[in-house]
């Protein structure tokens, strides 16, 4: 009974290692892209300034739903923890075949 407590526990904590390597690298990727593209960034102000039109008047009133940062790092995190976990679940399972 022990034995499967300890592959359990060394499941999770290897998915969660797991788990923030991809958020790591997830937001790594974005800043680097960020990053570049402001480094590369070369405005055209002529073209800008000619199709310019006039700013919208009127102002939209309700609630719009979208996540939060702190959301999208709870979901990325859970989903690959859950993908991790069902990837070694299933290599187990063939491994023991």
């Amino acid at each position: 009974m022990e034995e499967g407590a300890d592959t359990v526990k060394k499941t999770v904590i290897q998915s969660v290692i797991f788990s923030v390597i991809v958020t790591v690298c997830y937001y790594a990727v974005h800043i680097g892209a960020g990053m570049y593209q402001t480094m590369t960034y070369v405005p055209d102000i002529v073209t800008r300034y000619e199709s310019a039109h006039t700013l919208q008047s009127e102002v939209s009133f309700g609630v719009s739903s979208s996540l939060t940062e702190a959301q999208r790092v709870l979901l990325l995190a859970a989903g690959s923890m859950l993908v991790f976990a069902g990837g070694k679940l299933l290599y187990l399972r063939i491994k023991m075949r």
